[in-house]
């Protein structure tokens, strides 16, 4: 199996993907109009895998031939020799399945080809605590059920005072001076800054912590001890020194994210005209902890380059080895 080719041989090999409720779903999500299927991006089309595996796991699906498929298949996955394939599987099916029960994610394991368990030996360090407890409720649970779970908490306000403690933290540096000078840079350079929605900021501000704290899992290891949000955000202060080399890298980042949808998202010979390409980035703009997130980029960019693709896999960033290539050139080429 290669990359390329991923979205024919998933059409012919598991057809039942696009009878799920969630490929209309994702139809909007990825602002898709027509009915071609070339027009899901492949990262979001194997979503659709992932909702149908679990479906089978659960016994939400009950269909024994459809599972002995699907299982053969992911290991055909896992056997490829094309890199980006491991990838996909790992980011966009295995990862899914550490928010299941634990009894039911034990059962699973027992299921899977031998290909397949390697492949999840390796997705285990970026979810297992260092115990090696397994937890109930992860960062790679199901979105929306991840969503609906953190807004109940926010507006119920049964967020533990730990979290709290992040949040707030993170609002304020969100909040200071001088990101809120950069911000400022960015919409005169026509840079559209999103306001969030008051219920989705702790999901958008967990989402930022996690991606500090993957950061950290792969500059220091599994065991590290994660540094307090008070160091943290001291941190973070720190990236702001130099907010005229964030704003040119950011400026350049968005001008490259203008392409990556006719990069990544067709495959090789069904590349969509420049016209009809999906613009994403210019229709809904950045969070402000998007612009964090590029800022924290920028610093593993700068000095710890060798790391970036690990950095991108731990994020779930599809096709982490080659989008670490195209970042690193856009860096030498926005500061030569």
């Amino acid at each position: 199996m290669y990359y390329k080719e991923m979205r024919e041989v998933l059409d012919r090999r598991i057809p039942e993907v696009l009878n799920m409720p969630e490929y209309f779903e994702n139809k909007l999500t990825y602002n898709v109009c027509s009915i071609g299927d070339k027009d899901i991006p492949i990262y979001g089309y194997y979503e659709l895998l992932e909702h149908l595996f679990i479906g089978l796991i659960t016994g939400k699906i009950k269909d024994n031939a459809l599972l002995e498929r699907t299982l053969d298949f992911i290991e055909d996955m896992a056997n490829s020799a094309d890199d980006d394939v491991s990838n996909l599987l790992q980011v966009q099916i295995l990862e899914g399945l550490f928010g299941l029960e634990r009894d039911i994610f034990i059962n699973m394991e027992k299921m899977l080809r031998p290909k397949t368990k390697e492949n999840l030996e390796i997705v285990k360090t970026g979810f297992f605590e260092p115990n090696g407890y397994v937890p109930k409720n992860t960062n790679s649970q199901n979105k929306k059920e991840k969503r609906k779970r953190l807004r109940k908490e926010y507006k119920g306000k049964q967020i533990n005072e730990a979290y709290t403690c992040e949040i707030m933290a993170i609002k304020g540096f969100l909040n200071c001076d001088g990101f809120q000078s950069l911000l400022t840079e960015l919409k005169n350079h026509n840079i559209d800054i999103v306001a969030t929605d008051r219920r989705d900021e702790p999901i958008l501000i967990e989402l930022l912590l996690d991606h500090l704290k993957q950061r950290q899992y792969v500059l220091y290891g599994i065991d590290c001890v994660l540094p307090r949000e008070e160091e943290s955000v001291e941190w973070l202060l720190s990236l702001l020194d130099n907010n005229a080399e964030n704003l040119k890298y950011i400026l350049a980042r968005d001008k490259f994210n203008e392409t990556v949808e006719i990069i990544e998202e067709y495959p090789l010979g069904e590349e969509s005209d420049e016209d009809d390409a999906p613009d994403i980035d210019k229709v809904l703009g950045y969070s402000e902890t998007s612009i964090a997130d590029f800022i924290v980029e920028l610093d593993m960019i700068k000095n710890h380059p060798t790391q970036l693709a690990d950095y991108y896999k731990k994020i779930r960033i599809p096709r982490a080895t080659n989008f670490a290539s195209d970042i690193k050139r856009l860096y030498t080429d926005t500061f030569k």
